[in-house]
């Protein structure tokens, strides 16, 4: 990895912990100072309860499947934040979201 990719993903990464700042986690931020256990297990943000948040800028196609399976099988619900190019996504599970619909979750 470049030393520009790391910075991409690492500024994407504040970009998002702003994002979930001004939406009311307050305490949001990145796990590689916060919590490197949890970093190495591939989530990026911490203080998203009840997420589990891993980001990813890179223009190249990523494999969502197995990135949900590394990350920790627990009691949050696992979200990928991808950027390319301009546009972003956010994956998950459909079990995930088909629980978000039926509790609809309001944070």
């Amino acid at each position: 990895m470049s030393i520009n990719a790391r910075n991409k993903g690492h500024n994407y990464e504040r970009k998002i912990v702003k994002e979930w700042q001004k939406l009311g986690w307050k305490l949001c931020k990145t796990s590689r100072a916060a919590a490197p256990e949890l970093d190495a297990k591939k989530v990026d943000l911490v203080n998203t309860d009840p997420f589990y948040i891993q980001c990813k800028a890179v223009e190249r196609g990523i494999d969502y499947h197995k990135l949900l399976s590394e990350m920790p099988n627990e009691e949050q619900h696992n979200l990928i934040f991808h950027k390319r190019n301009k546009t972003e996504v956010v994956t998950m599970c459909k079990s995930t979201f088909y629980e978000l619909l039926e509790k609809k979750i309001k944070y």
